[in-house]
This record gives structure tokens, sequence and C-alpha cells, in this order.
């Protein structure tokens, strides 16, 4: 990628600025001046650009990752930007522009980011993570380290006075804070005849150059009344200062999912926290200070740069925005976007001793046979293959699509007698972390396996008439049916349902209950199961449900078959790897543990093919310390990850493969290999009919066997220490 400048009114030709940039670019910032640009690449650069020339100095590298956390003083002699250190947390850094110089502002002890300087140049604001105020886990007692953000400044030098000096608690008299013309705050300008002639002309095109004592910056660091939180994006304009709050919610996962933002303001003279927008997305000020761009569950608006501000009347018409496409030029442009990425973010820069460029020639001349989107999504999934890496996806891009009729589902499986439909199962157990309802299962729908489904709203069903035709188009419709337990309709009744969208949920929970008894009655009680369907929330949700009421088992079966990854999994192992170390007695009842969710008994994991990314890392850590016998079939072999999202031209995008696991022999491990069970089991498709299941089996027969040769045996104590002789 290459930078180009062009007038802003559209006009004239484009004039390219950069030759040799070659890599990804993740933004571009404008001096105030318009001399230069600020611009973060994916080689973690963050470089100055001169406007007219086009020379480039590299200011700094990132450590851990991009720069992209950067703002120009108000008179473009000075860059602050924020870079994360070895251990992750970020420092706030000072770059000289004239003299090309870097400074460190803060340490790496707290997390700081987003550096913005005030209009006057007499500030540097920043997000600083100094609140240590943990929320602890309901089971393990764990603290969450959440609404850490302060927001914090420090005097650029040493003669500008505290933003906040004490008030005075005078009565103010009439006419104190107004001038002769009643202008209140208009400061003097200490020309008392109003005579400018000795200002002149001298120096009056060139701006003062802002000057900082770098000595000691930090010890004039200057707390904001605003609560600890977490803070992003802080711009200044007019005596205020802007900047998203997003305070943390539990329940949205990784990237705090689940809470809203709200753009709020710091008023420098009143010293106060005001409300600007609520519920928003993203937004960014005008040159001027005056407007606020907003973004807004996919719509954008424009409203003032003030407290107290609702979402615009009339959002900006983007639907109403037209453009000619042709989408073959669009999709050379998507692929060679696609081929980029990967150059630029694949993880091995030998991009697996595949020819790159080669591979640009062989598959670019398909090009001008491409006759659709899922053409583009074809030939450049094909592409990437050629890497022969894990993670490397071609999702669709904007490409005609029908509207999809949904069709509602009762929770239960129907069999056929004769001509009629018979309930043959209904599925009563609902996942109440937020799955699909029972559509037949519940107070007020009294329907019994067995019975007879004879009408729907009126329409008689009789084979070979489908039942689910009649539940097109009634997804969380109020539906009649007419339920009998004779298929002749005699003593029928109606009910009212609404059917559901999916039983996925149903389905899946039904089976991890049915694995759950299976396993309890194989080893009479003695064994526990869980499943985790993945690395993710459901993971964690599954996790918890199965492993805390467990606790007590002498085994312990963790069943990772289909999981569909998500998240590194080390937070299961610093669970499961804990060891008792004492335990306590108290006055009454059974004696506690420490740590208290430690498991003492056996363990046994369960894998196959279908799990894979962190469904591969699960049975590797697992493995690695060592906890028990993996059990199953070798599984996908996918751990070259991806953590970013960079969309294409026309929407969709490709994944790129960004960093690959190797061990502590210095060996890459897993991917394109997966990971080998211990002990070989397959489950084959004539015992899975048949109602068996050959792995769980497995593990329970194992687990025993452990059981039987090493129990779990504690220590007992009668005497107390007063008793002792």
């Amino acid at each position: 990628y290459e930078i180009y400048t062009r007038p802003a009114d559209g006009s004239g030709e484009a004039k390219r600025l950069t030759r040799g940039l070659e890599s990804w670019i993740y933004s571009m910032r404008w001096s105030p001046d318009g001399e230069h640009l600020l611009v973060s690449t994916a080689p973690l650069e963050l470089i100055l650009v001169d406007a007219e020339s086009g020379d480039r100095t590299v200011i700094d590298t990132g450590i851990a990752g991009p720069i992209t956390m950067a703002s120009w003083s108000p008179h473009s002699d000075w860059v602050a930007y924020a870079r994360d250190e070895e251990n992750g947390f970020g420092v706030i850094w000072l770059y000289d522009v004239v003299a090309g110089e870097k400074h460190r502002v803060t340490d790496d002890f707290t997390s700081d980011s987003w550096p913005c300087f005030d209009d006057e140049g007499d500030y540097l604001f920043f997000a600083s993570a100094q609140h240590f105020n943990p929320t602890i886990g309901g089971f393990d007692l764990k603290p969450i380290w959440e609404n850490q953000d302060g927001l914090y400044l420090v005097t650029l030098r040493e003669d500008v006075a505290h933003p906040f000096p004490p008030e005075a608690d005078e009565v103010e008299v009439d006419g104190d804070e107004e001038n002769g013309d009643g202008e209140k705050g208009k400061k003097d300008d200490g020309d008392d005849d109003g005579d400018d002639e000795g200002d002149g002309d001298e120096g009056e095109d060139e701006e003062p150059r802002l000057e900082i004592d770098l000595e000691g910056l930090t010890d004039r660091m200057v707390a904001l009344d605003v609560s600890p939180s977490n803070y992003y994006n802080l711009q200044f304009a007019d005596g205020q200062l802007f900047y998203v709050q997003r305070p943390f919610a539990p329940g949205g996962g990784r990237g705090n999912r689940a809470s809203t933002a709200t753009v709020k303001l710091f008023d420098m003279d009143d010293r106060e926290e005001k409300t600007v927008l609520e519920d928003v997305g993203s937004y960014t000020l005008s040159a001027d200070g005056e407007k606020l761009l907003y973004r807004k569950n996919g719509a954008m608006g424009i409203v003032k740069a003030a407290p107290d501000q609702k979402p615009a009347k009339k959002p900006l018409r983007l639907d109403d925005m037209k453009m000619h496409v042709d989408p073959r030029q669009e999709w050379a442009q998507m692929l060679r976007d696609a081929w980029r990425l990967e150059r630029d973010f694949f993880y091995d820069p030998g991009m697996h001793q595949v020819d790159w460029e080669e591979m640009w020639d062989r598959y670019s001349e398909l090009l001008p046979y491409m006759a659709h989107g899922s053409d583009f999504r074809y030939l450049v999934g094909e592409m990437i293959a050629e890497l022969n890496a894990g993670h490397a996806y071609a999702r669709p891009t904007d490409r005609p699509r029908a509207k999809r009729i949904g069709t509602g589902l009762l929770g239960c499986d129907f069999e056929l007698d004769g001509d009629r439909y018979r309930v043959a199962r209904i599925f009563d157990e609902r996942d109440w972390n937020g799955g699909a309802d029972t559509p037949l299962f519940g107070p007020g729908k009294e329907v019994a396996e067995g019975e007879y489904l004879l009408a729907v709203n009126g329409v008689e069903l009789k084979a070979p008439m489908n039942p689910y035709s009649l539940l097109m188009d009634k997804i969380g419709e109020q539906v009649a049916l007419e339920i009998g337990p004779d298929r002749d309709g005699d003593e029928s009744r109606e009910i009212i349902v609404e059917p559901i969208r999916s039983e996925r949920s149903l389905r899946y929970r039904a089976w991890v209950q049915e694995n759950r008894r299976r396993v309890d009655e194989l080893s009479g009680g003695k064994i526990g199961y869980l499943h985790l369907p993945n690395t993710a929330i459901g993971g964690q949700q599954g996790f918890a449900r199965g492993y805390y009421p467990n606790l007590r088992k002498d085994g312990l079966i963790i069943d990772e078959r289909f999981n569909g990854g998500g998240f590194i999994p080390d937070f299961f192992m610093n669970i499961l790897r804990q060891k008792l170390v004492n335990l306590w007695r108290p006055r009454h009842g059974q004696d506690w543990r420490t740590p208290g969710t430690a498991f003492l008994g056996h363990m046994a994991m369960l894998s196959n093919a279908y799990a894979g990314s962190g469904g591969d890392a699960l049975p590797y850590y697992f493995k690695a310390y060592e906890l028990g016998p993996v059990i199953g079939t070798r599984t996908w072999g996918g751990l070259v990850g991806i953590s970013r999202n960079i969309p294409l031209m026309a929407g969709g995008n490709v994944t790129f493969p960004e960093f690959g696991i190797y061990s502590l022999d210095g060996e890459w491990v897993v991917e394109n290999e997966g990971v080998e069970p211990d002990i070989v089991v397959d489950n084959l498709p004539h015992e899975v009919i048949a109602g068996r299941d050959p792995q769980l089996e497995k593990a329970v027969e194992v687990l025993l066997e452990r059981i039987a040769a090493d129990p779990i045996e504690l220590p007992e104590v009668d005497d107390f220490p007063r008793d002792r002789k």
C-alpha cells in the first residue's frame, strides 16, 4: 500500500506521496498545519511522512502491538502516543518533531492510553488504569479487574498553574465577573487605549514553538473528577475534553460486548463531567471542535459538540448514496487486497515456502471468468488455501441473497404412524442462560410423548403432508395445535403454542444431559461429566454447569468433542490444575478445602477430529499439565490463530493466520497435526446408531480403574490442639 493525496473536493489529480511503504496502514492523521501525516502500519511502525516530499521518519516501533493511539500538539511540533511495552502495559511517549527525539512520559506499572493535547499547549491528557477495585468471582474467588481507568493530565511546563486550584467560598459582588461591556468572563488584553500599533506583523507567519519541560513531567500529574471506568478516544476542543466512557458490563465476554458506550465531556472551567450523547459506537470532532460526527447502530449523524445532545433527527442519508459499480473491477481490487493482507499479516514471513507472487499471477488470471460473488469467494478461498494453514477463511462479500422465510419448530421429534404424526420425543430441558423455550413442555402446555398432532391452525395434518409446511413463517406467532391421544381424533384438544426458530440449544442440552446421566449410571454416581462446546462464552458456561457441581466426585470426564474453539483456554487449566493445600475444620458441618475449587479425583478428556482451534489447545494443555488421559481421536490441527477483522471493499473479509504455536522445546506443534489422544477410540456409525458411545464408555472404564487403584484419601483429625499431650 502507498499513500496518495488529493484535494478534498475531488478536483485535480491524485499525487503519490510514498514509495516503498508496501504494508497495510492502520491509520493516518494530518498534522494541524497540514505539513505532515502520522501513519501507523502493519510492521508496528509509527511513521512521520512529509506531506510535500513524502520523506519518511520512523518515530517508533511497537513491541506488543501497533501504535494507533496518537495525537498532534496544536502547533504540529510534538506527537504524543501510547506504546505497549513487553509486559503488555501501555506507556505514553512524546516525540519532538523538530529535534527528532522521543521521550518517555509514564512508566509501565499502569497501563496508559489515548494521549491528547489541549488546544493551548498547556496540558497532555490520557487515560490510565490506576484503579484497583476487584470484583470477586462467584465460584473461584478470583479477582476480575475492570473499570480501572481514570482520566489524568500533566502540565507541560512548570509555569502552568494547577488547572483546578481551590475555589474561594466568598460571595461574588455584582460586576466581578463582567467587564465594562457586560461580557462575562472576557479576559482583559492589557491594552488600555485599544491601540494595536505595537503589535506589528513581526512573526505573524510563524507559530510559536510549544515548549515542554520534560523533567518531572509526571510529578505534575492531576486527576480529573470522573468515576473509574473504561475510557477511549480522547479529543480536546474549546476548553473541553471529549471521550467515550464504556463501563464494564458482565456477560459480554472478551471485548465487553454487553456494555453501552456514551460520549462525554469534561468541562475544564466548570470542573465537571457532562453527557454529550448516549449509546453510541464511535465519534470524532470536526476540525473547529464545534460539531460531533457519531455512529450508532449502523447510522451516522452530526450534532453539536455540547452537552445533552439527542441523536440527530435527520441522520446522514447514507442509504441514498449511489455509485456506479463494476463488479469485475471490484472483485479484482478485493482479490489484490486479500493477497496483500495475507502478505502483510501471515505469521510466517516466508509464507510457508509458498511463492506468493506466483500465487497472485496464477489466481488473478481467473478474474475475467467470474460472474457472481460466489465465484469470488471460491477464488479467494482457493488462493489463501495455498498457504496450507488453519483459520484461513474467505467470508461472503456483497452478493444477491433471497429473503429467507423461517420455519417454526416445536422442540420435538415426530414419528409416522400410518398417515398420522405422533410426538415421539419432547425436548423438556432448556438452557435458562438465554436458550430457546420448550414449546410443548411447561405449565399450560399439556402435551405427552406418544400423542398425535392432528391439525395446525385448523388445517388437518395427514401424511404425506409435511408437518413443518404448516409452520412456515410462524416463528414466535401464536399457533393452534390440535393434539389427541388417538390417531382418529377422539378426545382431542386445542392448545396454543409459539414455535421457535431453532431447536439447536434444546437438542444440545438434551445430548449433554443424556451423557451426564449415562456416566452417572455406568459409574454408580462416582464420576461427573461436563461438555465444552467451545472455548468462548458457551464453553465457560458449560464448564461452570458441569465442573463445580461435581467437585466432590471421585472422577470427572471433560468432553471437548466437537469443540468449536474461541479463546486460548488457559483459564480452564488454571482451575483444573489446582492442588489441595490444606483443610479447615469448622464447629459444624463438613470440612472446608483450600483451594475450594480444586478437583481431587481423577480426570479424563474426550476429543475427536471435530474439535479444533481452542479445541486443539484444550487437550494439548491437558496433556502438558498431566491432568489425565485424553481419549478419542486426533483433533483438527489448527493453532495458527486469528485476532482481527479487516473488511474488503464490498463487505466480507478474509482471515489471515497471525500467530503460530510452538513448544518450550522450540518446535512448531499442533498446526496441521492435531493432538493425538493417549487412548485411541473411534465412535463408529453403527455403534452410534445403536445408541452407544464407545468413547464415553471407555472414559468411564479408565477412570473407574484409576479410582479403584488410587482412591481419594484425606487426613482426619480427632484431637484439637489443646487435647494433644
